[in-house]
């Protein structure tokens, strides 16, 4: 507000669903992509300590939302979820991550490229999407002889994730740590 009062242009860098969900992933607690954005509804899926803030979440969140100039979004789904709650596409831009520039593109090899491999660096976090990989790993095996998921993180809840992954697809191999 202190920009706004001195004519300073605000904007608003976003990097994941916060600004809509208290937990960030926009996905409830049945595991189902959430379409409503916050709300009491939200009451369902926040931890205890969370639930008194929820009563007033939307209301401050909608106030500041409006006030801010521009939004500088990664992705078209970021985009129209600023869109779907009342955002202006005007206010909205898009700024895609390429993984390189055109000046920095490595030249192919055949012998460095491994066939039927993901690999997944990241946090292991719901939001993260890594549930969706494994959901969708049985019916990816059956059509790719030989693949691989290898998966790169620092979060507690490798094991789990392991462990979840194995169940569907019988095996895992822990790359490391970032």
């Amino acid at each position: 507000m202190a920009a706004k009062k001195l004519g300073i242009s605000v904007v608003f860098s976003i990097y994941d669903n916060w600004s809509f969900c208290p937990e960030n992933c926009l996905v409830d607690k049945n595991s189902q992509l959430c379409k409503k954005f916050h709300g009491l509804h939200c009451l369902n899926c926040v931890p205890v300590k969370k639930k008194p803030f929820i009563l007033f979440r939307k209301q401050i969140f909608d106030h500041f939302l409006k006030e801010i100039d521009g939004f500088a979004v990664l992705t078209r789904s970021e985009r129209d979820n600023f869109i779907k709650n009342g955002i202006s596409s005007d206010k909205i831009h898009l700024l895609p991550l390429p993984l390189f520039s055109d000046t920095e593109v490595p030249p192919a090899s055949s012998d460095k490229v491994m066939k039927n491999n993901i690999l997944f660096v990241g946090r292991l976090e719901f939001g993260k999407g890594l549930h969706v990989l494994g959901e969708a790993l049985s019916s990816v095996m059956e059509k790719l002889e030989g693949m691989k998921v290898q998966i790169i993180s620092k979060h507690s809840g490798g094991e789990n994730c392991k462990k979840w992954i194995k169940a569907r697809t019988g095996e895992t191999q822990a790359v490391g740590q970032y």
